[in-house]
């Protein structure tokens, strides 16, 4: 782990029995686009959770566009980041997490919101808003009722 000014670097690799819970932060502009992603963490490479709770953390975005993305779990691309992208969840919760934002904004993973589909294996993804998964691909689950995401068969 390594901490900067205002950002804790956590080097790739698989963090098993952790919980992150209860964080809150708001994203906030009088004018332009506010931007506001990864409530409980952020992935921008390869990240493996094994045996691990993401919960009621919350995102708000406060501006008159913009977009809150990620309530439980951002996983994207970022410019100049490594070029491999993977989050795996195995046995893992991403419960209870929110995100909202004012008229005009676009809410987007209340649970997870990822660039590349996760293999989410034995985990519940579940009462997330204003939904569970966006990029999960097949996995998806729209609303907010309890359900459990496993990878498709093939």
């Amino acid at each position: 782990m390594r901490s900067g000014s205002s950002t804790i670097r956590i080097d790739p690799g698989t963090f098993p029995g952790g919980v992150r819970i209860g964080n809150r932060f708001t994203a906030a502009t009088l004018t332009g686009n506010a931007l506001a992603e990864g409530g409980g963490i952020v992935n921008i490479a390869l990240l493996a959770l094994r045996q691990t709770t993401i919960s009621g953390n919350r995102v708000t975005e406060r501006g008159s566009r913009g977009f809150v993305e990620g309530g439980g779990i951002w996983s994207g691309r970022v410019p100049n980041g490594p070029p491999s992208l993977q989050l795996t969840l195995v046995g893992s919760k991403v419960i209870r997490n929110a995100l909202s934002g004012q008229r005009g904004v676009v809410a987007q993973g209340g649970g997870i919101f990822t660039a590349a589909p996760p293999p989410l294996t034995g985990s519940v993804v579940a009462r997330n808003a204003p939904d569970q998964c966006h990029g999960c691909d097949g996995q998806r689950a729209q609303s907010s009722r309890l359900c459990m995401i496993t990878p498709r068969v093939r």
